[in-house]
């Protein structure tokens, strides 16, 4: 699958990822209180255990994303270089966040579903959804760098860890 790209810097990425975590995180917490909190019984083992793989899948989908970024070409300016592998980066940071986005809907369609169990199925399910969002959006010094070495397999020296460290 071809990996988006978008015209961004890495200031932009940085208050995309906060942004979009903060709204999911205020939006799980109101539909939490919402589905009325903890008054509803915990939810049985079967309802549990997809409520938890959900973000485990999300996560494992995630993770494979930087593996598409396609190589650099070496013979592009540094500047040109750096500049496309944010593009790359910003692309594959949207392809997380819909990944991630998923298993929280997945938590919120069970919440409405199965009323009975009140917003367990938000802490359940929507809490860790919301943890591996943040990590997997985040362009830390690991995410960054996986997708440089896949960016410089042909020798560009793409310099995106750089890019976000400055």
């Amino acid at each position: 699958m071809r990996i988006p790209e978008f015209d961004a810097s890495p200031g932009e990425i940085r208050g995309f990822a906060v942004v979009q975590v903060l709204l999911v995180g205020v939006f799980l917490a109101v539909l939490f209180w919402a589905f009325g909190a903890r008054d509803g019984e915990v939810p049985p083992w079967w309802l549990i255990i997809p409520l938890l793989a959900a973000p485990a899948v999300a996560a494992f989908f995630a993770e494979r994303v930087w593996l598409d970024a396609r190589p650099l070409n070496p013979a592009d300016s540094p500047e040109v270089l750096q500049e496309n592998a944010v593009s790359v980066f910003a692309g594959q940071t949207l392809l997380k966040l819909y990944y991630c986005t998923a298993s929280i809907i997945f938590a919120i369609v069970i919440g409405f579903i199965f009323r009975q169990y009140a917003g367990w199925p938000i802490i359940i399910g929507g809490v860790p959804s919301l943890a591996v969002l943040a990590f997997e959006i985040w362009p830390s010094a690991r995410n960054t760098s996986m997708t440089e070495v896949m960016l410089n397999a042909d020798g560009a020296k793409s310099r995106l860890s750089d890019a976000f460290l400055s």
